[in-house]
């Protein structure tokens, strides 16, 4: 999985014909930039560079992804005085490379570069108010919406877009025992606890009267339990999209478990979710055997904070197994858990270290 993780190096002039040419491409589909396909120029893009390189006005940095340029983003200082201590940040995954983490390794880098630059108090962005993924990346990092500009991108005849002004202060300090090595405190990934607690609800109705296997209690606590390790995987930093992976952890189980439908969970909670819950069921028109690698197969080509869910909901499961399996079961079970190991485990390294200790510990539960 090594080749699937990108390399963020600093920008060089002659990378200017590739990210010109993938700000074309992006700009080609209506309302992702202000400028048109025309108006973006290689030499445009070289000077910008040049000044950048030349000073400390800022930092550009590309993520490259199997030997191919798969993203850039750069941080601009503003120009005046009293406002240098603000950087304008600007970001893109290009064409072909979304959904590999490419945006959040980016922005990990330059909002590092940001806290270690003295100068440096207030990181700014906007984004169209379409781009539900970027918005979702922003406020996991801890970007919080400033204002909007409504209607301020023009698409054809009474169609617009508003920009959504966001913001993030990395100013100093005081250091605290958690903080990071650059002396500045840890900013904890958000979620919002709204959306969480009507997912909450949401399962706590829908599984009502459901017992865990072998045990007297509600299954509800198993789905409480899932929430929790992606809740840990979120305070590690390790979750790209935190509102998709608490939403899909806590109805992970409504589809296949319980007569909700996909459907439903789009009406209520949006497409994503609805599909990553998808993902996360067993189709139960196939062969059973053959069940585990199709929900595989579906997850691997959801986000990662899909893949993550996964990953907890196998270490959760990884306890005592009811005393009424057999041994083949058992030992069945474990070998499924190294392939959900194998296939998803890049998605978050935290996740993949507890996942591997229950595996090993399953030894525990078989007969020698």
């Amino acid at each position: 999985m090594a080749s699937d993780v990108p390399t963020i190096r600093r920008v060089r002039p002659e990378d200017a014909p590739a990210l010109a040419a993938a700000a074309r491409a992006i700009a080609r589909t209506p309302g992702r930039l202000a400028a048109r396909p025309e108006e973006i120029h290689d030499d445009d893009v070289r000077a910008t560079i040049v000044a950048l390189e030349a000073g400390d006005r800022g930092a550009y940095l590309v993520a490259e992804h199997r030997s191919a340029i798969a993203g850039h983003a750069l941080l601009e200082r503003l120009p005046l005085a009293a406002t240098a201590h603000v950087c304008r940040l600007t970001i893109a995954v290009h064409e072909g490379h979304e959904r590999r983490g490419i945006g959040a390794a980016l922005m990990r880098e330059l909002l590092a570069w940001a806290r270690a630059a003295p100068a440096v108090e207030k990181v700014e962005l906007q984004v169209r108010s379409s781009n539900e993924p970027a918005l979702a990346l922003y406020r996991s990092l801890g970007f919080v919406e400033e204002g909007r500009k409504t209607r301020r991108v023009k698409l054809g005849p009474n169609a617009y877009l508003d920009d959504v002004y966001m913001a993030l202060w990395v100013g100093r300090v005081e250091a605290l025992p958690e903080a990071d090595g650059r002396g500045y405190a840890r900013r904890m990934p958000t979620f919002s606890r709204d959306l969480y607690m009507r997912a909450w609800n949401f399962a706590t109705e829908r599984h009502h009267g459901q017992k865990m296997p072998g045990s007297e209690l509600p299954y509800i606590a198993h789905v409480g339990a899932v929430a929790m390790e992606v809740l840990g995987a979120i305070t590690e930093g390790e979750v790209e999209d935190p509102d998709l992976a608490t939403a899909c952890a806590l109805l992970h189980d409504t589809v296949e478990d319980t007569r909700t439908t996909a459907e439903e969970i789009a009406s209520v909670f949006g497409a994503a979710v609805a599909r990553g819950v998808l993902a996360l069921s067993k189709d139960g028109s196939l062969p059973k055997e053959e069940q585990m690698a199709d929900s595989l197969r579906r997850i691997r080509g959801e986000p990662h904070a899909v893949w993550i869910v996964k990953l907890a909901d196998r270490t959760v499961n990884m306890e005592a197994p009811p005393h009424y399996w057999p041994e083949e079961k058992r030992r069945a079970y474990q070998r499924e858990a190294r392939t959900i190991l194998e296939e998803l485990g890049a998605a978050c390294p935290s996740l993949a270290q507890r996942l591997g200790a229950k595996i090993a510990a399953y030894d525990a539960f078989l007969v020698p």
